[in-house]
């Protein structure tokens, strides 16, 4: 991954804490977060916060192509767009504020405040401009990687929607496996797409076992026809996403849930 697009994806990411803020400030709290997460609109390659629905429904979502907030309404029409580009922290809550209250709700509710901390938080300068290239490439990662995981997930009954999550930024899906007598999940798959970190140097598919009894990942797996096996800090598979097909991502969620439900 060039520097470039380093610096277009961590863009994006801090674009996407405004919308995460709002779902914070304006909706009721989820256990599992899921008020601070974005959907994937694949028409328009969009990620699209939840709905408010103290402000006429309205949705906040970030266009990556344009580079741009949107604010939709609850019928998905986009009233109003504010370009990135040179935008600065203040621009972007003062618009957020503005669309808030120009809908019926209290533009006063919005904090860019978090229960969980990243250095992004701290950026108030202007948004860098982007290469279109960088903003497309990473707009096909999500894409491929969506449609994949929406391939898998069919196939199985008891299962979360894919999500965007504002924290570490990926895209992912929680499958239950078995629960307990009081309904709790006991055994689950976590399937997604991550940006670079600390464990791959670019952005990768995961799918990742957990049981509350522990054991989760079995001793003995088939070797994957696409990516590797992990054991230790972080136990699942891995497969480096950038370039790879559809048909490729798709075949390797369903070779590793496959193993690790089996």
């Amino acid at each position: 991954m060039s520097n470039n697009e380093k610096s277009t994806g961590r863009a994006l990411h801090r674009a996407a804490q405004y919308i995460a803020a709002a779902g914070i400030s304006c909706l009721q709290k989820e256990a599992d977060d899921s008020h601070t997460t974005l959907t994937w609109d694949n028409s328009n390659s969009a990620m699209v916060g939840r709905p408010i629905p103290a402000a006429n429904g309205i949705a906040f979502a970030l266009n990556l192509p344009d580079f741009a907030l949107e604010c939709r309404s609850a019928t998905g029409e986009v009233l109003d767009t504010l370009p990135l580009q040179g935008a600065t922290h203040d621009d972007v809550v003062g618009w957020l504020k503005r669309m808030i209250g120009q809908q019926g709700g209290d533009p006063e509710r919005y904090r860019f405040t978090f229960h969980y901390k990243l250095d992004l938080h701290e950026d108030r300068g202007p948004f860098p401009a982007p290469e279109k290239a960088d903003l497309m490439r990473l707009v096909q990662l999500r894409k491929t990687a969506h449609q994949a995981m929406d391939a898998v997930l069919a196939v199985f009954s008891d299962k979360d929607p894919v999500r965007i999550w504002p924290h570490h930024f990926d895209s992912g899906a929680l499958i239950t496996l078995a629960r307990g007598s009081d309904g709790a999940a006991t055994s689950t798959i976590g399937i997604g797409l991550a940006i670079p970190d600390g464990m791959v140097p670019a952005h990768y598919l995961y799918v990742s076992p957990w049981k509350a009894n522990g054991g989760a990942m079995p001793s003995k797996l088939p070797a994957l026809t696409n990516g590797r096996w992990k054991q230790g800090e972080w136990n699942g598979a891995l497969l480096e996403a950038d370039g790879l097909p559809v048909d490729a991502a798709r075949s390797f969620f369903q070779e590793a849930t496959r193993a690790l439900s089996a």
